[in-house]
């Protein structure tokens, strides 16, 4: 198999059928939110860069249907560590959405259950 040593750009999509291997980071990028998978000396790490406003999230399906999300939220971050919650969110079998049993405050770290 032949190595990419230089940048490489895929426009319209890429179908792989093996391992995608990188020595460095691996980042996908889409009008201003990222995702990337980074590791530093062992550590792994996973990173949801999204523009202001708009949610990011991690979402767990069952065939193409969504059962869990982790998500931070879109509520504005006005100040103060507002903005940006955590939730865990759920899904019905036919992968709508049903609601929040966990939502964790940034700014006060207070927790609410449903």
């Amino acid at each position: 198999m032949a190595a990419v040593t230089k940048n490489f750009q895929v426009r319209y999509g890429l179908d792989v059928g093996g391992q995608i291997t990188a020595s460095g980071n691996l980042v996908i990028q889409e009008a201003g939110a990222s995702a990337k998978v980074g590791a530093t000396r062992g550590a792994a790490y996973f990173y949801v860069d999204r523009v202001a406003g708009q949610t990011g999230a991690i979402f767990f399906q069952t065939s193409t249907s969504n059962r869990w999300a982790l998500l931070a939220n879109n509520v504005e971050e006005s100040g103060s560590d507002a903005g940006s919650n955590f939730s865990i969110n759920r899904y019905k079998d036919d992968g709508s959405y049903i609601d929040a049993p966990l939502v964790v405050s940034r700014a006060t770290g207070a927790s609410t259950f449903s």
